[in-house]
């Protein structure tokens, strides 16, 4: 029986399953394991390396998924004959990733779903039908740069009695997605290659958006109460991007007072506040958080928002409030563009807020979210009680929690895995990965149910605490 020593190290980046998989994959490479040989089965191999059979069967599927090895029925895994020249690293830059995506869970905490069941669909089947008529044919021809007029003067007044956002529908641009509007963004900043300041932990999207465009990034700390005023003056950076009504992914709400010394710093500097509100909307103790847009009386604040965490994610509208000086840039400049957005789903979104359906979802899904994190935090508190710190609870799709059992990030997210729970690294929105002290992890609740929640999260204790 051929017998597999590889060296597992649970406090590598990489999980153990994906660790296991490259192990037997190289072996068979090198001609180490020689065609035809049969594998050691998953329970042998569980019991031998002393670690869960979904790790194993999760390595040996992907080595299935990718020909190395080929099941037999009734007998076994059995290594398969490949091209003596072959030398392909085809999943290696990108393994620990696409292991995660070929995964099954039963239960996913992920920041970023949504609740599906709850979406009007009959209401945008209807919208839907009404719009593609002969009659409105022109829907289908190329629009206005910065979108439908009736879409942005819908958004607008919205904004100012929802958001506190005030401004005009020309000064209301939308796009396909938040990262689309910032590239306009940076290409009317000049793109003069100064640094750009990001929250530290924070938004990696945008991170990644600056960098591509040869911007220098920065990332500022964030403290009890925000961004570090005075790491952000004395970073030299002329442009910072923040989430002042729901910091991601601490959950911080800045206060007044923090809000206007931003805006001071703007001021002084002439700088650009890229303002991010995600899911401002949705908050379980008082009001919504009004914008920093609207304490603003200058130029230097962009608002920017999605309606991806209020809809579907797949509708893939957002936009942005540009203060004038860029508006006249833009307007200048840049009216060639063609809108990212097809005309016809701007006009069913348009038909959706005039009609009454837009603030009757958002009070529909606030009262549901509301019911699935009180449902979170009381799962939290019967099965992790505290051994667990919670942060951000308050707002928003997601809660932070520092687990106090000795192990590792990745450990913990491994440990989950193996029970059939995916969670999510704290330290993948870090910019300075040394600051990453203690192991937290992210937990997502928009697109479970109240019964997988709970289910999720006692699974997690058995996971992480029952040992």
């Amino acid at each position: 029986m051929l017998e597999l020593n590889p060296i597992l190290k649970k406090d590598s980046d990489l999980p153990m399953y994906c660790q296991l998989y490259r192990y037997i994959r190289e072996e068979i490479k090198s001609g180490k394991i020689s065609v035809g040989t049969r594998l050691p089965s998953i329970r042998q191999l569980s019991q031998n390396l002393m670690i869960s059979k979904n790790t194993i069967e999760s390595a040996y599927q992907q080595l299935v998924d990718e020909g190395y090895i080929e099941s037999r029925p009734r007998s076994g895994l059995y290594v398969s004959e490949l091209e003596k020249d072959f030398s392909c690293e085809k999943t290696s830059p990108q393994i620990k990733k696409e292991f995660q995506l070929q995964l099954k869970y039963d239960y996913d905490f992920d920041p970023n779903s949504v609740d599906l069941d709850n979406f009007p669909f009959s209401v945008w089947k209807k919208l839907t039908t009404e719009c593609l008529t002969p009659e409105k044919g022109y829907l289908f021809k190329y629009d206005d740069t910065r979108g439908e007029v009736k879409l942005r003067k819908e958004i607008s007044a919205y904004l100012r009695h929802s958001r506190a956002v005030y401004c005009e529908e020309e000064q209301v641009v939308i796009g396909s997605t938040a990262q689309h509007l910032v590239s306009i963004i940076c290409q009317l900043a000049g793109l003069r290659k100064f640094k750009i300041a990001i929250e530290d932990p924070g938004c990696i999207e945008m991170k990644s958006i600056f960098r591509n465009l040869g911007f220098e990034v920065v990332g500022i700390p964030i403290e009890k109460d925000g961004i570090n005023i005075e790491m952000l003056k004395s970073s030299g950076a002329k442009i910072v991007y923040i989430t002042p009504s729901k910091q991601f992914p601490w959950g911080i709400i800045m206060p007044i007072g923090k809000r206007l010394k931003l805006l001071k710093w703007a001021e002084e500097e002439n700088g650009l506040i890229i303002e991010g509100d995600y899911d401002g909307e949705y908050r379980y103790h008082g009001k919504p958080i009004p914008a920093l847009q609207g304490l603003s009386n200058s130029d230097n604040v962009i608002y920017l928002s999605t309606f991806s965490k209020y809809l579907l994610p797949s509708i893939c509208i957002s936009y942005m409030v540009l203060p004038e000086r860029l508006l006249k840039l833009y307007n200048q400049d840049y009216y060639f563009y063609e809108q990212s957005v097809p005309r016809l789903n701007q006009q069913i979104l348009q038909q959706f807020i005039e009609r009454g359906h837009w603030e009757s979802h958002i009070r529909k899904m606030r009262n549901i979210y509301s019911k699935k994190h009180g449902i979170l935090m009381n799962a939290i508190n019967q099965y992790m009680d505290d051994r667990v710190i919670v942060v951000g609870r308050d707002a928003g799709l997601h809660l932070l929690i520092e687990v106090k059992n000795g192990m590792k990030e990745q450990e913990l997210v491994d440990s989950a895995a193996d029970l059939g729970v995916k969670v999510y690294p704290y330290s993948t929105y870090l910019y300075n990965k040394s600051s990453c002290v203690h192991p937290r992890i992210i937990i997502g609740f928009g697109g479970l149910k109240g019964d997988a929640i709970t289910e999720g999260i006692k699974l997690l204790s058995e996971a992480w605490l029952d040992i």
